[in-house]
Order: C-alpha cells, then sequence, then structure tokens
C-alpha cells in the first residue's frame, strides 16, 4: 500500500513538471529584454543532438501527437522562446507584421532600374585563374569547334558514373531523351541557329520542382508507393529548356529542405566534394556537389534558411539567392512559404549572371507579380557586371562582432577579403549593428518551421504515400508545435528587422558583407549513416550568418574565398538591396578578378576534355 502511495506522489510529481516545464510563460510588466537596446547577443540553442537507433525511436516519441507538443514546448522553454512574444509586445501598435518580404521601389527607382535592364552587358571573362569550366568554356568550344555537345554529354554521363560513390543525383532523364537534345543542339550549332549563348550546355536541378518525366520526390523514399513522372515542366525548367540546355537530371537534398547539415539518410548521401568524410552543406546539397565536381557549370536550388549559399560555400561554388519574388515557379512552395528563394549555383560570376537573368523575367499574372502590384517587380539587370577595377562607390556594412563569432579560420579568410575591399579596391567600410539578433534568428527558426510543418503536415500523418526520414519528423514536429502567439510575434520581429535593415540599405551602406557559414561543416560519424542525424544546436548555428536574408528577401551570393585545415572551401557573404542582384554580381566579378584562387576537388571532372 504504501508502495503504492510513493509511485503516485513520483508520477503525479513528474507530471506536474512536465506541466509546468511546458506551460506558456505569461507576459512580464517589466520585460526581460527592453526593445532595441542591448550588443551582440547570439549564442547557441540548446537542444539534444541523436542519431542512429536513439534517433529513429526519438522521432517514433516526437512523432506522438500527445507526447510530441509537450517535448517541443520543453525545448521552446528552456530557450526562451517566449521572449519572442515579449519583444514583440514592446513594438509599437502600428508595426505591421511581414508575411512575404518584399520591397516596392518608388517610382523613380523603379524607372532606373528599367533602364539599366535595357543595357547590352557583355559577358566579359576576367577571372583571376580558370581552373573550373564554365558555361562560357563550353559554350566557347562549341562554338569553334572543338567539342559539339553530344561528346560534352558524354563525358557529362561518365562522370555521373564515375562519381556515383557521392550520390549526387536522385533520377537522371533518359540518356536517348539527352543523346537527341544533344543532337539537335549541336546541328544548330554547326548551322549557326542556336538557341542562346548557352545553347547544349549540361546542367542539372534540385529534386524540388517539377521536370517532365521524372517524379517529384524531394528527396523522399518512394520506394514503396513510387511517385508517378510529372506531367508538365516547372516554369524555371521551362525557361532553362528554352535556352537549349541540357537537363541532365535531378540532384539530392535534404528531404524536403528540413535541414542545413547534408546528409539524407534516404539516398545515403551525398557528400562533400573536397572530403567526402564531411558533409555537404543542405539542402541543394547534390547542386553543389555537381558543380563543383564539374559535372554542370550550372544547377538549379532554392534557399529557405541557406539551402543555395550553404553548399555552395562548402563546396566552394558561387551560389546567389535572388531577393524574395525575384525568380517566378510552380510548386506550392512559391505560394504557401514565405523565406523561399530559387537561384543558381555556379563555376563562376558569369554563369550566375547568366542563369539569373534567364530564370528571373517577370511572369504575367504570378503571385509574385500581384504581390508587388501594378505591372510588377522591376526587370532584372546586369548594370555594371563588368566594372571589376574599383569599389570606390560602394559602402560595405560590416558587423565585426558578429563576424568574429565565427571560427578561426572563416574569420581569417574574411578578414583578408575584407581588408583587400577597402585597402586594394577603394570600397569604404561602415559599421553597423542590429539589436537582437538572437530573437531574429529564432524568430527566422519559428517562421519557417511553422511552414514546413503545415507544408508536410500530410507527410507527418502518413497520408503521402511514403515514411519520412526521422530527423524530417522531429522538424515537422517541432514546427506543428509553434503556437500562433509565436507566429505573428515572429511576424511582427520580421516587420520590424525589415524595415530597421532596409533604413541602413537607403542611408548608411549599399551591401553587407559577412561570412557565409562562419563554422566547419559536420563531420560524417558512423552512427549518421542508416538515420541520419538530428542537431538542433549545429543546424542553427550553421545559419547564424545565414537566417536574415530569409527574414527580410534581400539579394544574397556567397563567394568562395579559401580553404580551412581540412581543404575544405570558405564563403564570403554579400548581401545588398532589394533587387540589387546586379550589385551583388559586381562585387563577385571584382573578386573573382582580382582576389580568388581556387583549388580543384581531387575527384574534379573536366567535361570538355
Amino acid at each position: 500500500m504504501f508502495g503504492r502511495f510513493n509511485a503516485c506522489l513520483v508520477f503525479f510529481a513528474i507530471l506536474i513538471a512536465l506541466i509546468k516545464l511546458s506551460s506558456r510563460v505569461a507576459l512580464k510588466t517589466e520585460p526581460d529584454i527592453i526593445l532595441g537596446t542591448g550588443g551582440y547577443d547570439y549564442t547557441d540553442l540548446e537542444a539534444p543532438a541523436v542519431s542512429g537507433w536513439t534517433l529513429y525511436l526519438f522521432s517514433r516519441i516526437v512523432a506522438n501527437p500527445y507526447i510530441g507538443p509537450t517535448i517541443a514546448r520543453i525545448l521552446f522553454n528552456s530557450n526562451q522562446f517566449h521572449q519572442i512574444v515579449h519583444l514583440a509586445h514592446q513594438l509599437p501598435k502600428n508595426q505591421r507584421a511581414v508575411f512575404y518580404p518584399m520591397l516596392r521601389l518608388s517610382p523613380e527607382k523603379h524607372i532606373e532600374m528599367e533602364k539599366w535592364a535595357k543595357e547590352d552587358v557583355k559577358f566579359i571573362d576576367s577571372r583571376k585563374e580558370k581552373k573550373f569550366r564554365s558555361a562560357l568554356d563550353i559554350a566557347e568550344a562549341y562554338r569553334t569547334g572543338k567539342t559539339t555537345p553530344l561528346k560534352v554529354l558524354k563525358n557529362c554521363l561518365k562522370a555521373v558514373e564515375d562519381l556515383s560513390e557521392y550520390k549526387i543525383f536522385i533520377t537522371m532523364e533518359k540518356k536517348e531523351k539527352l543523346y537527341l537534345m544533344a543532337k539537335q543542339s549541336g546541328d544548330r550549332w554547326k548551322n549557326g541557329n542556336q538557341l542562346s549563348e548557352f545553347d547544349g550546355v549540361p546542367i542539372a536541378t534540385k529534386d524540388e520542382i517539377a521536370m517532365e518525366g521524372l517524379p517529384l520526390t524531394y528527396g523522399s523514399d518512394y520506394s514503396q508507393n513510387p511517385k508517378p513522372p510529372s506531367k508538365v515542366d516547372d516554369e524555371m525548367i521551362k525557361r532553362i529548356r528554352d535556352t537549349g540546355a541540357l537537363i541532365i537530371g535531378k540532384t539530392n537534398m535534404c528531404e524536403h529542405g528540413h535541414s542545413p547539415l547534408g546528409y539524407n539518410s534516404n539516398t545515403k548521401g551525398p557528400f562533400n566534394a573536397y572530403n567526402k568524410n564531411y558533409m555537404p552543406g543542405c539542402s541543394s546539397s547534390g547542386s553543389g556537389v555537381a558543380v563543383a565536381l564539374g559535372i554542370v557549370p550550372m544547377a538549379i536550388g532554392f534557399d529557405g534558411g541557406g539551402s543555395i549559399r550553404i553548399p555552395a560555400a562548402r563546396n566552394g561554388v558561387f551560389g546567389l539567392s535572388p531577393t524574395f519574388g525575384r525568380v517566378p515557379g510552380d510548386s506550392g512552395f512559391y505560394y504557401t512559404d514565405t523565406m523561399v528563394h530559387g537561384g543558381p549555383l555556379c563555376a563562376t560570376v558569369n554563369d550566375c549572371a547568366y542563369y539569373y537573368k534567364i530564370l528571373a523575367q517577370n511572369r504575367e499574372g504570378h503571385h509574385h507579380m500581384k504581390l508587388y502590384g501594378g505591372k510588377g517587380p522591376p526587370l532584372p539587370t546586369l548594370h555594371n557586371l563588368n566594372k571589376v577595377d574599383t569599389l570606390k562607390d560602394i559602402k560595405f556594412g560590416f558587423w565585426e562582432e558578429h563576424v568574429k563569432d565565427s571560427h578561426i579560420h572563416h574569420h581569417t579568410a574574411f578578414t583578408k577579403a575584407k581588408d583587400f575591399i577597402e585597402s586594394k579596391m577603394g570600397g569604404t567600410i561602415v559599421d553597423f549593428m542590429i539589436p537582437h539578433l538572437k530573437w531574429l534568428g529564432l524568430s527566422h527558426a519559428s517562421i519557417i518551421s511553422a511552414e514546413m510543418g503545415y507544408s508536410l503536415t500530410e507527410a507527418f500523418d502518413g497520408q503521402d504515400g511514403h515514411t519520412m526520414e526521422p530527423s524530417c519528423i522531429i522538424r515537422a514536429a517541432t514546427g506543428l508545435a509553434i503556437s500562433s502567439q509565436e507566429l505573428q510575434s515572429a511576424s511582427r520581429l520580421r516587420g520590424w528587422a525589415f524595415d530597421l535593415v532596409q533604413d541602413m540599405f537607403e542611408n548608411k551602406f549599399d551591401v553587407i558583407i559577412m561570412p557565409t557559414v562562419g563554422i566547419p561543416p559536420m563531420k560524417m560519424e558512423d552512427s549518421f549513416y542508416k538515420f541520419g542525424v538530428s542537431d538542433t544546436t549545429e543546424e542553427v548555428r550553421t545559419m547564424k550568418f545565414i537566417f536574415l536574408h530569409n527574414l527580410i528577401g534581400n539579394p544574397a551570393i556567397t563567394v568562395p574565398i579559401g580553404y580551412d585545415s581540412n581543404k575544405i572551401p570558405i564563403g564570403f557573404q554579400i548581401m545588398c538591396g532589394h533587387w540589387r542582384e546586379d550589385l551583388c554580381l559586381r562585387i563577385a566579378n571584382v573578386l573573382q578578378k582580382h582576389f580568388i584562387e581556387r583549388e580543384l576537388p581531387e575527384d574534379w571532372v573536366d567535361i570538355l576534355d
């Protein structure tokens, strides 16, 4: 009898503790953090890191509709998510929430950019060194008759087979179809009626948009219930096809883009192009690896929390994530998600510039056009792309304390590039800071997790014909546990940050520079291979310099500027004002001509050889 009584006491004690730990934290009359005060406040998120069978079992517990929300709420409370709510309640009553981070230009600025869009910009190859093959190199070889699209395609497909251990592609286009398209492209070059400057150049796309004839899996395992092939091309694919490009297949990705780390346990890859013992960054991981290893000079990616910039930086290539709403597409996330940007990962700046302009043309009637209003966003421009011998006309925003909060190799490489911009190219460095960076980071995490939870509801409930990766289950469960109070508070803080930073771009500087990632990639461990890994602390740390772009919608590009002690590339990030991709590309072109010294991965292939 006494033993049962003690057991009941223990049970109720645990129950009371769980209720207390998982209860909503009430507003305080005197908040712990005063809006607009304090300096650099970014600290790591505290969360368990699990892998192997522990991860598998934990994901099943979290998926339980009664237990999962309690575990998520304990995690939120231990990391003081309530501070987002407390800060939002200090905002002026007229502070708008921002859901779609799109800036409408003044009529005068819009007209100016429309004029720039009409400029005839030539693609001048001014690279300091030319180790990587660009789309321009391949096109020039076609033009001069040194090779043909069919020969290049065969080299490309052989490289895919030879490098299969990297697990780069999820599905490939049928060979006979590719051979026919390559032959047709060769005939066009021979007759001088090629569809574009890059007709017949092989490229790839992330498995996150529809490509006619191939299934759309988002990196999921549908082996038990195969998905039918897509019947039509997404708008982005259509625009690339119209150039005559050969889209060879769909690249690997973290399942549903849920993690920035890089490994997909469904596909057992991919791996870093420079060191297979490390992750490649995600979620456009296969795209980054494909470009780095020379298989293609460009691959399409998508960026909701660094998914273009992180794998580009980790694998030593260029990655442009344009302004929110700049690139139109047909996938559902273009209409439901407010963080995602589509763009190219490329071997060179010129490749990024060319494919960006192809992808970024306005589309009549598209959701983004309606959001902007009127005639839609200004047309894409490559203004001053070839103005590469000075940066005296540019002011660079630099937050020293933030940049210092990075790994020594990343900080050293960044500092060398910054000093070069200032001392050699004449750029002006302007100090700045943004209050409450930690809570803005958690606002981004809250919004994108909630959007992902919504998007994955069918899969999470087992109605989509596949079982989810354990780490993806945890991400979905976390997103579904975000409260309406937290989501609205995060959106209001997003609006506050949007207005604050846009004012800085208007009055203080032209660009912001910072590391792309700031830490080395995660090393693969034996326990990761079967079920993957869930490490929220490492994921948030990886996005420390990343999230601001997605939160406020400005364009950003990552530039390869060095290597760490494991020979893994390091990225330098340039973020510009809304719709100013041209400025991002110009500065990247300056660095490419005068500063960057790149090394090829050991397994790099020359598809022109």
